[in-house]
């Protein structure tokens, strides 16, 4: 059975926004490209979810995070792509090439990519969603989503599949000040609200990039990490020219690190697995965190093929040779 048919029969689901007049913000009226019969076999068949109809009527808000973890299972965040693909040919994907590239080939990509195809599937769902823009290092430079009326009429839960680190639930913003904190695989964090934003706070203490985290950015342990402007919904074109530094080549020269830098993360079982250029980061059963180190391309591809089989090692040979790829094979030795 799907969304479609349940509300044929009168079930109303995730409290549609037909239901509430006026609670859903302006913006994010693209098209719904995933049909719902798409959305229903990539749940079932792809992240593995059996009964997701029934699943969905039963618990709007259990089943979308247990989507949330089955894609962080399955979908990677990854730059091997367009690392690989020539410098002439890189440009933002479309729509049409997200929905290639995660649903069909489950290749993943970077936020851009794997949050607006999420987005789309829950819409396909028929979850009441808009896009958000958020900030990382410049305005727009990152996306995210709000579901709303899902627990409650006039709800909001913030949703991020997109930045290769964990967050495993669809977070309350109900809070006041300051929400709880969380704490998925190797992550602590907390969300505060400061006027009409809410910033994404790390713990700073067992992060894996704690060394590499901007002092100016810190307070009492805490990294303020995104700006996230919740209140006000945009469509997928909003991103367009925020997004263009990240996927293209300035006058022939990258600039952004996502095009400099190989990097594939994923989180099997909840367990964070990265590779990042020439380094290895695991988690293991008790939640440490092993790093390692390629000592040669073969190596690099071997682990490739054994924790991303969907990297095509073609793909990652020419995301190798890229001549600003940095895969440095003696690091860590002293």
């Amino acid at each position: 059975m799907h969304a479609k048919t349940l509300h044929e029969q009168g079930i109303f689901v995730c409290f549609p926004p037909f239901l509430f007049p006026g609670n859903r913000m302006s913006g994010s009226t693209d098209d719904n490209i995933i049909t719902s019969d798409e959305a229903f076999h990539f749940v079932r068949d792809v992240l593995g979810i059996s009964a997701p109809s029934t699943k969905l009527k039963a618990s709007p808000k259990d089943f979308l995070e247990d989507i949330i973890r089955a894609y962080f299972h399955h979908i990677p965040f990854q730059n091997v792509k367009n690392i690989a693909t020539p410098h002439h040919k890189r440009h933002v994907p479309t729509v049409a090439e997200i929905k290639q590239d995660i649903l069909k080939a489950k290749i993943g990509g970077l936020c851009y990519q794997v949050n607006v195809c999420f987005y789309l599937l829950l819409k396909a769902l028929d979850f009441d969603v808009t896009l958000i823009a958020c900030d990382i290092g410049y305005p727009s430079d990152h996306v995210a989503i709000i579901v709303h009326n899902m627990t409650n009429e006039g709800s909001r839960h913030y949703v991020d599949v997109g930045t290769g680190n964990p967050l495993f639930c669809a977070v309350p913003f109900d809070f006041q000040d300051e929400s709880p904190v969380y704490h998925d695989s190797f992550l602590r964090f907390k969300f505060s609200r400061q006027g009409d934003v809410i910033f994404c706070l790390h713990q700073v203490d067992g992060h894996p990039a704690k060394h590499t985290m901007v002092a100016n950015r810190i307070t009492d342990g805490w990294y303020r990490y995104i700006r996230i402007h919740f209140k006000e919904g945009v469509e997928i074109a909003h991103f367009k020219p925020s997004m263009t530094p990240i996927y293209v080549s300035s006058d022939g020269i990258p600039r952004h690190y996502f095009l400099t830098s190989v990097r594939c993360v994923a989180f099997p079982d909840c367990r964070f697995v990265c590779i990042k250029d020439t380094t290895l980061l695991i988690e293991n059963e008790s939640g440490c965190i092993s790093k390692s180190y390629f000592r040669s391309r073969e190596e690099t591809k071997e682990a490739f093929a054994k924790y991303f089989p969907q990297i095509s090692q073609a793909m990652l040979d020419e995301a190798m040779n890229d001549e600003y790829a940095k895969l440095d094979y003696e690091k860590g030795i002293l």
